[in-house]
């Protein structure tokens, strides 16, 4: 080996320790909601915590305040499970966002309380909830490594029995492609919903954007949802797929990427249907194991 080649390869397994070579395993990891197992929901510390495991892909929701921003929440409605109000007290009865301003949004501490589901969670106390242009922003800032790649896969919330819950639903696909065209990530950006109408609109819209079927309950034909659609991807709850259900839609053209797989039993499961994401609540215990597995 020429002198060249040796200081390739000490550049090569200095640069792997530090974890900047591609990554060891071919499935797109995405964090869910940020990384809930571990640090408080749709918030900027589990951005980061999901940025420093290394995840492929940033999963959150987004739903808008009366002032038609967007921001980070799973549901249209504050919960008192995982806020506080103003001066932490509880929430007794959760408010619409769509009825409070965004600085009224922003007087809720989102990260004092743990959530039980997770024992590993950290709470952050003082965290607010974060606006869609303030985490694009964060991301592009953070100078964490892999931030400039990381992918996007974002829920539009929707309620299509409570319309008064979310803008008129143009309004609300204009809203979201407004602030991805603003920050320029098009390119890595997924827009996901259950509710299928908002997918269609942004199709419609945006032809380059790419688009995830959310699916809950029992499934329809896939391939022909994705068709109809003209999705990229589609989403559904892993315990409705086989790896029949990948297959097919592998031959059509289109990824499949299960929510949501905490345990490695479920992991070992999906990967053995050949699924192409894994949404998780705890992505650095997932590319642990994803590592460990590549190994062996």
């Amino acid at each position: 080996m020429n002198r060249f080649l040796i200081i390739l390869s000490a550049l090569i397994m200095g640069c792997s320790s530090l974890g900047f070579v591609e990554k060891d395993y071919n499935v797109d990891v995405q964090g869910h909601r940020g990384a809930r197992a571990v640090r408080p929901e749709n918030t900027i510390p589990a951005i980061k915590e999901a940025l420093e495991a290394g995840v492929n892909t940033l999963e959150f929701d987004l739903v808008a305040t009366k002032d038609r921003v967007l921001i980070l929440n799973h549901d249209p409605i504050i919960s008192g499970k995982i806020c506080t109000g103003p001066n932490g007290q509880p929430i007794d009865l959760g408010i619409p966002f769509i009825n409070m301003s965004l600085k009224e949004a922003k007087s809720y501490d989102c990260g004092r309380l743990k959530n039980p589901r997770f024992p590993k969670q950290k709470p952050v106390p003082g965290t607010k909830i974060p606006t869609f242009a303030e985490v694009l922003e964060y991301v592009k800032t953070s100078g964490i490594l892999g931030s400039e790649k990381v992918m996007f896969n974002v829920e539009l919330k929707s309620v299509p029995a409570q319309p008064q819950l979310t803008p008129d639903n143009e309004e609300y696909v204009d809203l979201f492609l407004t602030e991805v065209k603003k920050a320029g990530v098009l390119d890595r950006m997924v827009l996901q919903s259950f509710d299928h109408r908002l997918l269609r609109i942004a199709k419609e819209k945006e032809p380059q954007l790419k688009i995830s079927a959310l699916i809950a309950g029992s499934l329809p034909n896939l391939v022909v949802l994705a068709k109809d659609l003209k999705a990229e991807y589609i989403s559904p709850y892993f315990q409705f797929i086989d790896k029949e259900v990948v297959e097919s839609l592998h031959k059509a053209g289109v990824k499949v990427v299960p929510w949501t797989l905490n345990e490695e039993k479920d992991w070992e499961l999906v990967l053995g249907f050949g699924v192409d994401g894994i949404i998780t609540d705890d992505p650095r215990a997932l590319i642990s194991y994803l590592r460990e597995r590549q190994k062996k």
